[in-house]
C-alpha cells in the first residue's frame, strides 16, 4: 500500500476532516508530501496529534520552519506520562462515511515513503456496519487522548464531530465481524488492558504452532519476548529482522532460542519499521499491526498496560492467508541466524527529553486581536517577555511579561500590531533562558479556512449568494439547501416552499459540547472586562457565511448612524394577533423546484408574488414560535436574511410591484414586525434558546449585524409609514418592541454606539434606505 495514494481518494462529496496523530512529525515533508494529498481528499479541517517533545526537537532542529502550520491546520500535544505518545494513525472523516489508516508510520520523510511500514486502511460509509463501528472506535481514542486540549485544536475536534453526525453514539462492541466472517479490532492504550493481554485474549488459547514478529526496536533484555511466551505459549518463534539496521540486543537472555532470519533485502534497502506480530494456529492467524514495537512499554503485559500511547489493528484471518498478502514466505524457508552471530550494529543513543522538560514554552493563538498565552505548569515562567516570530525564525514583535493580563490559567495581551499577521512562532525569553520554539495559531484563520465539500444544488445555492447583487425572494429557498448542508440533510427537500405546508425538521446532529446560551453568554460577558472589539464570526467554516457575505454587501457600511432608543410603559405593546403558539414549522416555505431541474446563478426564478411573502412569514412564525429545538448561529443569519429579502421587495421606486408600505397583512412593515417579534417576543421567546461556544469573548459579529439590521428596520418602518387614523396605534407600539428587544440582547449603551452598530446602520440608511426612498422623511414613531 501507498499511504499518500490512497490517502487522497474521495469518497461521496468527500472527507471534510482528517486527524492525524504520530510520534515524530517533519513538518517540511507533511506540508509538501502529506497536506496536499489530505486537502486533495476535500479535507480543510486538519489536525496532527503528536508527542509535544518530539514536534519541539523538529521546531529546533535547523531545519525550514513550517510556513502553514497554525493557518492551515492545527497541532496539538497531549499529556504524556512516564513513556511516549506513539501511536500512528489518520482518521477521514465526511457526511457520506470515513476513512481510518493505522500504520507503523510517522509523519516523517522516511515514514512517508522511505521506510518498509505497514499499514491498515478501514472505509465505512454512513450507514452502521462492522466497519464504521471500527472507524467510530477510532474516533471515540482521538477524543480520548485530546479531552483536554482546547482552542484551534478543540475547535477542529468539534467542528468535525458536528458534521459527522454517523459519529456520534457509545463506543462499539470491542471486536467487529466483518461479512467474510473475519474479526477485526481497535486495540490502543491507554486503556485498562495492555495490548498483548487483549491480544492473547482474542487468540482465546487456541495452540500457536508459530509466532512470527517483526519489529524494528525492542527492550534490552528482550523481555517483550518473554511477556509474549508466557501470554500465547507458542511452538517457535520466528523473528524476522533486518540484519543490517537491527537494534536487536544480541546478548539477551532470551534471544538464545529465537528463529532469527534476516529480512535486510525486502524491498531493497528500505529500513524495515514496521511492527507485526502473527500467531499462526490450525485454524487461523491471528494478526496485530500498528505502532507498538516489541518492548513491554508499548506491548504491556498481564497486569500492566504499558506507558506508551499506542495504536494497534487486530485481524483474524484463515490460516495462511496473512503470509500470503505480506508476501513472507519466501523468508520463512530461509535459514536462521543466531542471535550471537548478528552484525554488530552502532545503535543511536536514546532521545533524550531531559533538557526540555525546562524549557516549555506552553501554546499560544491569535485571535482578534488579543495574544493568547497558555503558560506549561513546568517550568513557571515568572517574568522576562515573549518574542514573536516569522517563518523564517526572526524576531517580529517582542511582548514584555508586564503587559499580560491574567486570565484563569491564561495570559492575555492585546495586540494589534500590524506585523502580527506576519507571526508564525514564539519563544519565551527570561534572562538567559531562552524557550522551546512553538507555533503560533491563527486562530480565525484557522475557523475562516473550514468548509465542508459541496456538489450539485448546495454548490449551485452558495454560488447564488457569493455572487449575487440583490435580494430577491428566490434565495430563502437556497439558503435552506445550505442550512440543511450544515446539519447534516443537505439531501432533503428544503423546508422552504408556499405549497405544501410545514414539515417538521429531523434533528441529526450530535450534541457538541462546551456550549452556553445566549443569556448565559450574555452574563458571562457583562463579568468580564470587554476591549469593545468585534468578536468573531460563528458562521466561519459553515456553508451559511456565504448568506453573509451577501448581505454584507447589499448592506454597505459608513459612517455612524443615530440611536434612537425610547421608554414607554404600555404593557400591551404588541398584539399581532397572529402568535397563536400551535403550529410547528420553522422555515417559510417556496413551491419546491422541480427535482430534475437545475436552478443555476444565472437563471433565477420569476419573482415572486405578494401571496408568496404571506406564506413564508406566516411558515416562519409559526415553526419558530413552537419549535422547542436550540437555535444556531445559522438561525441568525436567517433572520437577518428574511428581513433584507422583504425590505428589498418593499414597495419603493426601484421596485414598484412589490410590497406596499402599508399596515395591512400584505404590507411589508407588519412583515417584517411579525418576522422580529417571532424571534424576540412572547412567553418564551425563541432567543432564549439561541446556543453559543463557551469560549467566546465578545459578541459575535455576525450577530451584531444582525441586531443592527433588526433595530434600523424597526426604525425605516417609523420612518415610512405616514401618521394616520389607521397607522396611528401601530406606530405607537414600535418604542416599546425596540425597547424589548434591546433588552432581549442585552446590548450597552456602548454596544449601540460602537464602531459595529453604527457601521452597520449607516449602512442600511445609506444602501437600503435609498433604495425605500427614505432620505428626508420625518419619523412617524411619535403620532
Amino acid at each position: 500500500m501507498r499511504l499518500l495514494d490512497r490517502l487522497v481518494r474521495r469518497k461521496g462529496r468527500g472527507f471534510h476532516s482528517a486527524l492525524a496523530t504520530s510520534f515524530a512529525v517533519e513538518f517540511g515533508a507533511f506540508e509538501d508530501v502529506m497536506l496536499p494529498q489530505l486537502m486533495g481528499s476535500g479535507a480543510t479541517n486538519i489536525l496532527i496529534v503528536a508527542d509535544d517533545r518530539m514536534t519541539a526537537l523538529a521546531l529546533m532542529d535547523g531545519s525550514t520552519l513550517p510556513r502553514q502550520l497554525g493557518r492551515d491546520y492545527a497541532l496539538y500535544g497531549p499529556p504524556v506520562g512516564a513513556g511516549v505518545f506513539h501511536p500512528k494513525i489518520v482518521l477521514q472523516l465526511g457526511r457520506d462515511g470515513g476513512r481510518a489508516f493505522v500504520s507503523s508510520a510517522n509523519i516523517t520523510g522516511a515514514g512517508l515513503g522511505g521506510n518498509l511500514e505497514i499499514a491498515t486502511e478501514i472505509e465505512c460509509s454512513a450507514e452502521p456496519g462492522p466497519e464504521q463501528d471500527f472507524i467510530r472506535a477510532v474516533w471515540h481514542y482521538v477524543e480520548r487522548i485530546t479531552s483536554e486540549t482546547e482552542g484551534a485544536a478543540r475547535d477542529a475536534l468539534d467542528w468535525a464531530r458536528e458534521r459527522t453526525p454517523w459519529i456520534a453514539g457509545p463506543v462499539p462492541e470491542d471486536v467487529q465481524v466483518l461479512g467474510d466472517d473475519s474479526l477485526l479490532a481497535f486495540l490502543a492504550i491507554p486503556d485498562e488492558l495492555g495490548v498483548l493481554e487483549r491480544f492473547a485474549g482474542l487468540v482465546g488459547g487456541a495452540p500457536v504452532e508459530r509466532l512470527i514478529i517483526v519489529s524494528p526496536y525492542w527492550d534490552k533484555a528482550l523481555d517483550a519476548i518473554a511477556d509474549i511466551r508466557a501470554a500465547l505459549n507458542p511452538g517457535r518463534i520466528t523473528v524476522l529482522l533486518d540484519a543490517q539496521r537491527h537494534d536487536f540486543p544480541r546478548e539477551a537472555e532470551h534471544a538464545a532460542d529465537l528463529e532469527i532470519i534476516d529480512i535486510s533485502e525486502w524491498e531493497g534497502s528500505r529500513f524495515t519499521h514496521a511492527k507485526l506480530l502473527i500467531a499462526m494456529t490450525a485454524g487461523h492467524d491471528h494478526v496485530l499491526s500498528g505502532s507498538a514495537n516489541c518492548t513491554p512499554p508499548a506491548l504491556g503485559r498481564k497486569g500492566f498496560a504499558g506507558t506508551n500511547s499506542e495504536a494497534c489493528v487486530y485481524r483474524r484471518l484463515p490460516a495462511g492467508i496473512s503470509i500470503e498478502t505480506l508476501e513472507l514466505l519466501e523468508f520463512l524457508d530461509l535459514p536462521a541466524t543466531r542471535a550471537s552471530e548478528l552484525p554488530v550494529v552502532e545503535h543511536r543513543e536514546p532521545i533524550s527529553f531531559t533538557p526540555l522538560a525546562g524549557r516549555r514554552a506552553g501554546s499560544f493563538e491569535v485571535d482578534h486581536g488579543l495574544l493568547i498565552w497558555t503558560p506549561p505548569d513546568v517550568p513557571r515562567w515568572t517574568g522576562g517577555s515573549i518574542e514573536l516570530i516569522d517563518s523564517s525564525g526572526d524576531p517580529v514583535i517582542r511582548v514584555e511579561a508586564e503587559r499580560l493580563i491574567v486570565r484563569s490559567h491564561k495570559r492575555i495581551v492585546p495586540l494589534d500590531d500590524p506585523l502580527l499577521a506576519k507571526v508564525h512562532f514564539a519563544r519565551v525569553v527570561e534572562g538567559e533562558i531562552s524557550s522551546t520554539v512553538v507555533p503560533v495559531v491563527h486562530r480565525a484563520l484557522m475557523r475562516n479556512r473550514r468548509r465542508e465539500p459541496a456538489s450539485g444544488r448546495v454548490a449551485r445555492s452558495a454560488a447564488a449568494f457569493l455572487e449575487g447583487s440583490s435580494a430577491e425572494f428566490f434565495l430563502l429557498e437556497a439558503f435552506e439547501y445550505l442550512y440543511r448542508a450544515d446539519t447534516a440533510e443537505a439531501d432533503a427537500a428544503p423546508e422552504i416552499g408556499a405549497a405544501h405546508g410545514p414539515r417538521p425538521r429531523k434533528e441529526t446532529l450530535a450534541e457538541p459540547g462546551r456550549k452556553l446560551s445566549y443569556e448565559e453568554f450574555m452574563a458571562e460577558r457583562a463579568g468580564r472586562p470587554s476591549r469593545g472589539a468585534k468578536g468573531e464570526n460563528t458562521l466561519a467554516g459553515t456553508h451559511c457565511d456565504g448568506v453573509r457575505v451577501l448581505l454584507n454587501r447589499l448592506s454597505g457600511g459608513g459612517e455612524a448612524a443615530d440611536d434612537r432608543t425610547e421608554d414607554v410603559d404600555d404593557d400591551n405593546w404588541m398584539d399581532l394577533g397572529d402568535e397563536s403558539g400551535d403550529s410547528e414549522s420553522l422555515n417559510p416555505r417556496i413551491p419546491e423546484p422541480d427535482p430534475g431541474s437545475r436552478v443555476e446563478v444565472d437563471q433565477k426564478p420569476p419573482a415572486a408574488d405578494r401571496k408568496a411573502f404571506e406564506r413564508a412569514v406566516d411558515n416562519y412564525v409559526e415553526g419558530l414560535t413552537n419549535d422547542e429545538r436550540s437555535l444556531s448561529p445559522a438561525d441568525v443569519v436567517k433572520l437577518r436574511l428574511l428581513l433584507m429579502v422583504i425590505l428589498w421587495n418593499a414597495y419603493c421606486a426601484a421596485f414598484p410591484g412589490g410590497l406596499q408600505c402599508s399596515v395591512d397583512d400584505k404590507g411589508w412593515p407588519r412583515l417584517v414586525l411579525r418576522v422580529i417579534a417571532a424571534f424576540f417576543c412572547g412567553r418564551n421567546p425563541p432567543i432564549r434558546r439561541l446556543i453559543l461556544a463557551s469560549d467566546l469573548q465578545e459578541m459575535p459579529i455576525d450577530f451584531l449585524e444582525c441586531w443592527a439590521t433588526v433595530i434600523w428596520a424597526l426604525d425605516a418602518i417609523a420612518r415610512m409609514l405616514p401618521v394616520t387614523s389607521g397607522t396611528r396605534d401601530f406606530l405607537s407600539r414600535l418604542p416599546k418592541l425596540k425597547a424589548q428587544i434591546v433588552a432581549q440582547l442585552g446590548l450597552t449603551q456602548a454596544d449601540l454606539a460602537g464602531d459595529v452598530m453604527t457601521k452597520w446602520v449607516a449602512g442600511l440608511s445609506r444602501e437600503m434606505g435609498q433604495r425605500l426612498g427614505i432620505e428626508g422623511r420625518q419619523s412617524g414613531r411619535y403620532p
